[in-house]
């Protein structure tokens, strides 16, 4: 017969291991509904990116493996609450990794939008020139124009159509008062025959910043900002970034 201590300490066992059992549980329910928002937030931030799914897949749960348990020690039926929270756990892990990884790629893409050139350097003001062959306007012969005209009014508001870093701002023969900014991944831009510039060399710009004011300095006819983009070095269409 057991004695009045021995039950005593064995309701006392199973006391504890239920209680330890519950805590497990809780902290299974808890690391589940974890889980399951990560998933939501993953796949609404790579509908939101318009990433590829298959890259970040947020739907399946992350791959496993290792040999059979021989099941010692584990009483067949009850659920192994441990390797069900180690599993979870990983789960978790993988999530956070895939997160992290899809945060720089969202980052790196809006880098990238930041520093591409895309819009018009003034706000108002037509073109006047365009990129390519055209008669000189000092001495009427066929000349290649390395950018795009815009007209305006003396002291309109030069502004910058990508983010970067001023890499000239002052006299440059031909140019007049002359912005010059680099964007990274190749892009430069010009802004040339200003009034007044605005900025100073090693200064970061944002897009739309107003860099200059529109004037006539340098080889001009008229109030008008001479627009470049060079991509690795080389002039290329701005047409091509302004739009329409």
């Amino acid at each position: 017969m057991r004695t009045s201590s021995g039950s005593k300490q064995l309701a006392d066992l199973k006391q504890q291991l239920q209680l330890r059992v519950d805590a497990m549980a809780m902290r299974l329910g808890a690391m589940n509904a974890h889980v399951i928002r990560l998933d939501a937030l993953g796949r609404r931030l790579t509908e939101m990116a318009d990433i590829d799914s298959r890259e970040f897949n947020f739907d399946v749960a992350p791959p496993s493996g290792g040999p059979e348990n021989d099941g010692e020690g584990v009483s067949a039926g009850i659920p192994d609450l441990t390797q069900m929270l180690a599993q979870l756990e990983q789960r978790v892990n993988l999530r956070d990794s895939q997160l992290a990884a899809l945060e720089n790629v969202i980052l790196a893409q809006e880098l990238k939008e930041d520093i591409h050139p895309e819009g018009r350097p003034v706000a108002r003001g037509f073109i006047s020139s365009y990129f390519g062959e055209r008669a000189d306007p000092f001495d009427g012969r066929e000349a290649f124009h390395k950018g795009v005209d815009f007209a305006g009014a003396m002291g309109d508001k030069v502004v910058a159509v990508a983010e970067g870093v001023v890499t000239w701002a002052g006299e440059r023969s031909g140019f007049g008062k002359l912005v010059e900014i680099s964007h990274g991944d190749g892009y430069v831009t010009r802004y040339a025959h200003n009034q007044r510039t605005l900025v100073a060399v090693g200064q970061m710009v944002k897009r739309g910043e107003s860099v200059a004011l529109m004037g006539s300095t340098g080889r001009s006819t008229g109030p008008h900002v001479h627009f470049e983009v060079l991509r690795n070095g080389r002039q290329v269409n701005p047409l091509s970034f302004i739009g329409h």
